[in-house]
């Protein structure tokens, strides 16, 4: 198979995935909701976390296209919006989330991996040129 499809399946697979993870959150049981009040808050629960949260997925989304024209400095966005991820997860603290949310979340990883590798070691990173 060609690698630019998978490359390009991957980056449509990773943007379902993160739609459908928002999908899950939003229709989370309200018993899980319940029990998630009595959790200590983080960075998500408050008002500027809550706008940093929509900045980065519109961030990601706009990446994502980036990544899938090929733009030159798509490559650094979408690492540099991995990044930025990653510490807002760290001072997210506790949340709960339902296996459905759960499964997802571990797919989109998997794919944000899958993506990072072709972008740093496959003919792909050539196009970024």
């Amino acid at each position: 198979m060609d690698l630019e499809k998978i490359f390009k399946n991957l980056i449509i697979a990773d943007f379902v995935a993160m739609f459908l993870i928002i999908i899950s959150a939003m229709s989370m049981p309200k018993d899980l909701m319940e029990i998630s009040e009595y959790l200590p808050a983080g960075i998500y629960e408050t008002e500027f976390g809550a706008v940093l949260s929509i900045l980065i997925l519109i961030a990601y989304a706009v990446s994502l296209v980036l990544l899938y024209r090929y733009v030159s400095y798509g490559k650094k966005f979408y690492v540099a919006i991995i990044v930025i991820s990653i510490i807002l997860d760290l001072a997210g603290g506790a949340y709960i989330m339902t296996s459905i949310s759960f499964n997802l979340a571990g797919l989109g990883s998997m794919i944000t991996g899958a993506i990072l590798t072709l972008l740093f070691f496959s003919p792909i990173k050539d196009k970024f040129a």
